[in-house]
């Protein structure tokens, strides 16, 4: 970053770098991840770039021939809202007997005809369901996501993060459940 000579401020020009929106033959837990990912990305994008430039148009009274945006919002519910998606593959890893199936079921108890952008083919409705993303709709076959979302932290790196002096970083891994061995330098 360089300082701005006048101002004092910082410029500087950033580049993310992540995998694209996935979809194969069989998506899991990994290709959930990403397309998550990319959904929030989209959002973002959708709301600088179409949303905020508008409202700032018709604020300055400009001759603006308004773009249709697809809105993400709902899906990005389905997926991290209250009883969302990732919101009851946590309570299920909490369980005794956490089981995938266990969890697909209650997917499909709160979403199935209730969230449009939810659903289950015919063909696979015991072991996945369907997400309609931004790009598509894309099948997850269930086998797997709840152990993979209950991996744990490895004490290397939780050790890592002991040494931190960033204090908000302390307590985010204190409180996480993830953690594997304990933090000793955080206050909760």
């Amino acid at each position: 970053a360089q300082k701005d000579l006048e101002g004092g401020r910082e410029n500087f020009i950033g580049v993310l770098d992540i995998y694209g929106f996935e979809t194969f033959d069989v998506n899991s837990f990994e290709q959930f991840c990403i397309n998550y990912a990319n959904e929030k990305l989209q959002q973002r994008f959708v709301f600088h770039v179409f949303k905020l430039e508008q409202e700032e148009y018709l604020r300055e009274g400009l001759e603006w021939d308004f773009v249709d945006f697809y809105d993400n919002q709902p899906c990005i519910d389905l997926i991290e809202g209250p009883m969302g998606i990732l919101s009851l593959l946590n309570d299920e890893c909490k369980m005794p007997k956490a089981s995938d199936s266990n969890w697909l079921a209650r997917l499909v108890e709160k979403h199935l005809n209730r969230s449009p952008d939810f659903s289950q083919s015919k063909l696979g409705a015991r072991t996945s369901f369907q997400v309609r993303h931004f790009a598509e709709v894309v099948a997850y076959t269930v086998a797997g996501f709840v152990e993979k979302n209950c991996d744990r932290v490895i004490r290397e790196h939780a050790a890592i993060f002991e040494r931190t002096s960033v204090s908000h970083s302390l307590c985010f891994l204190h409180s996480s459940p993830l953690i594997c061995c304990p933090l000793k330098n955080c206050k909760p």
